[in-house]
């Protein structure tokens, strides 16, 4: 046997490293293509960023708004601290951490369903648009995908293994998630019940649960308790701001303040200024962040009490009229399926996120940012070609009813069982993003690899009768070929009154 025939045996021998490695190639080289022929995307949230992560390695101290977590400071810290202070390195990073989310996203598939929807999967979160795009902001979402990714994949190897070690280390990165942007705390939720919908037994469920939930916890409580002595409220991060942008920036009918009524008996003039703010920012329609700064220095509160007052203030408004924030929260949960296609587009990004737009917000730090190179526009129609390859807004008519087909078939089929994990994080987390924040076409990004992977497993489920007839039919027509001339002779040696004679 020759070299390349050995070689090509041992490829055939371990089919899954060769779909892995494929994977990891074609995402590895999309994003070396992609890397450095567009400058860095920054929005007004970066500087929150870029900051604290600069401050931290001249030696500073790590210091957050409230509303922010420690994960992606931290990991922009790294990337500044190896590489050096160049916006492009965080990127680099990121990119890096895209590819291996795709090979992530390939294991996820291959436990649940197998092979050729891992494979399908993991180059669909390989080649994808938005997740190529958003790895190159200066903002959490590639750094939430992979840690997000990473979790779900050790929990599902820990249910298919049995092995509770690889629970609690998929509890430990969600963890991390949770700290990276903190609505993944809600994936708590969907743990238990997808881990009864495997084990079909209390016992193991309350077991699998404890060790996940335990771990996350190890790394959330911490940082809960240390926002309860910094800012008085225990929890990952804030919520207020970001419910009340969505009460009044996606919804724009809750009603805040009437001034026929005013105040409320016993209601503090703080309170009753607060909602007259949202109701005037609602009725003139500008960012809904105006509130929040201008409930801040008018009433010149802390950015903890500002978000309190504003979270109950968004509250009782949903209180008033729980069917429109009902009908809202289901609208948005399907815009955020569907997508947009204007954030699939470099040009749409580069126009509404260049950096000259925010260099007067970045006062001393504004030296990092900077117009795009000659190069790096001679090369935007390249760019725009490699963010092309997949647009999954242009296939959500076919991957939404996949993915509720891969949902079911976990649900029916005891081996598929450890997809019903993604499969919950899909729908609580868009769920979530539409109860809090509203049809943010960027909250949903992070989750589309899972959603890939449930996808690719509805297609396998609904190709594999397909696949099989198919062999049927060339079997059968194998055997009546095959048969054929057999046939004959033995019909033959009837005929003339002998035994049919068999070739040896």
């Amino acid at each position: 046997m020759t070299l390349v025939n050995r070689s090509l045996a041992k490829l055939r021998a371990h089919p899954d490293f060769v779909a892995l490695v494929g994977i990891i190639l074609v995402a590895a080289l999309l994003r070396a293509a992609f890397a450095f022929r567009v400058p860095v995307f920054v929005t007004k949230d970066s500087l929150e960023y870029v900051a604290p992560a600069l401050s931290l390695i001249g030696g500073g101290p790590l210091e957050l708004a409230q509303r922010r977590t420690p994960v992606y400071p931290l990991f922009m810290a790294g990337a500044f601290g190896l590489f050096g202070r160049d916006l492009l390195v965080v990127t680099a990073a990121q990119h890096i951490l895209g590819v291996f989310t795709a090979g992530l996203t390939f294991g996820i598939g291959r436990i649940a369903f197998g092979r050729v929807a891992g494979l399908v999967g993991g180059l669909l979160a390989a080649l994808s648009s938005p997740l190529l795009i958003y790895e190159h902001y200066l903002i959490s979402e590639a750094v939430f995908a992979f840690t997000l990714v990473g979790s779900v994949f050790l929990l599902m190897a820990g249910l298919r293994s049995g092995r509770g070690l690889l629970l609690a280390l998929g509890g430990l990165a969600l963890g991390l998630a949770t700290l990276t942007r903190p609505v993944g705390q809600a994936v708590l939720v969907v743990l238990p019940f997808a881990f009864f919908a495997h084990y079909r037994a209390w016992r193991p469920t309350l077991r699998a649960s404890a060790l996940a939930i335990g771990a996350c916890a190890l790394i959330v409580v911490p940082w809960a308790i240390r926002n309860q002595v910094v800012y008085g409220t225990a929890g990952a991060a804030s919520t207020g701001r970001f419910l009340i942008s969505r009460s009044v920036k996606h919804e724009r009918n809750f009603t805040f303040y009437d001034k026929a009524v005013g105040a409320y008996p016993g209601e503090t003039p703080e309170r009753a200024r607060a909602r007259e703010i949202a109701q005037d920012v609602t009725n003139k329609r500008p960012e809904p962040g105006q509130i929040f700064q201008r409930v801040r220095d008018e009433l010149r509160l802390t950015e903890a009490q500002t978000d309190t007052l504003l979270r109950s203030v968004a509250i009782e408004a949903i209180r008033r009229d729980p069917l429109l924030y009902a009908r809202g929260t289901v609208e948005m949960f399907l815009e955020l399926v569907e997508g947009a296609p204007k954030e699939e587009s470099v040009r749409w990004h580069q126009r509404e996120h260049d950096q000259p737009r925010v260099a007067n917000q970045w006062g001393d730090l504004a030296y990092l940012l900077g117009a795009p190179t000659p190069a790096q526009i001679q090369e935007q129609d390249r760019a725009e070609t490699l963010a092309q390859l997949f647009r999954p807004t242009q296939y959500s008519w076919i991957l939404a009813p996949l993915f509720l087909v891969g949902a079911v078939a976990a649900f029916a089929r005891p081996r598929s069982r450890p997809a019903l994990v993604p499969a919950g994080v899909v729908l609580m987390l868009l769920a979530a993003s539409a109860a809090l924040v509203g049809a943010v076409p960027r909250y949903r990004y992070p989750i589309d690899p899972l959603f890939y992977s449930v996808a690719a497993g509805g297609l396998t489920t609904l190709a594999g009768p397909v696949v099989a007839w198919a062999q049927r039919r060339r079997m059968h027509a194998y055997s009546a070929q095959a048969g054929g001339p057999l046939a004959a002779r033995r019909q033959g040696g009837r005929e003339a009154g002998g035994p049919a004679r068999v070739p040896s």
